[in-house]
């Protein structure tokens, strides 16, 4: 695990593989993910997660906690992220990443702001065909089910199937 102390760079790719029961459990610490955050062009790929669980602060996420001017494709979660804001089932947060071909089963709760079922928090980034599939996605204020703010960003080809999208301001599927 990453957290967020040191930033990823290369290539990680899982071949298809899938790491069950990843689990990591301190509301005091931010940046939580597999990795926790990357620069440069890193690159995720073909990786899969079942039975998550996540308890953490800030820019938290099934995959990766801060996806910086990197890439993931085909890559899955699923499980349960917790936290206090900019929360996502892949991604936390992330500037000029690319999301593709990823998709988020389960649930992410937060008690603050942007959260979403695939990134909580998007500026410059591309989403394209991405899933929220099922689950529970509940924060304060801006919460989707894709993703819970998008600054400059582009979503295509994304959607989200089953579930509930939960907050008490800008809320949207």
């Amino acid at each position: 695990v990453w957290d967020g102390n040191d930033e990823f760079s290369g290539s990680f790719d899982g071949y298809g593989y899938t790491i069950d029961n990843f689990a990591y459990n301190d509301a005091a610490i931010h940046g939580v993910a597999f990795i926790g955050a990357t620069i440069s062009d890193a690159v995720i790929q073909n990786l899969n997660f079942t039975n998550v669980s996540i308890v953490a602060g800030d820019n938290a996420g099934g995959l990766v906690g801060a996806l910086n001017s990197g890439k993931i494709k085909n890559c899955s979660v699923e499980g349960t992220i917790t936290g206090v804001s900019y929360l996502g089932g892949l991604v936390g947060t992330s500037f000029k990443g690319i999301i593709r071909n990823s998709s988020f089963s389960g649930d992410v709760t937060a008690t603050g702001d942007r959260v979403g079922g695939i990134i909580g928090n998007a500026n410059h980034v591309t989403t394209a065909e991405s899933k929220h599939l099922s689950g529970t996605i509940t924060g304060d204020e801006q919460v989707g089910g894709i993703a819970g703010y998008l600054g400059e960003s582009t979503v295509a080809s994304s959607y989200t199937a089953g579930g509930t999208v939960s907050g008490r301001n800008s809320v949207g599927g």
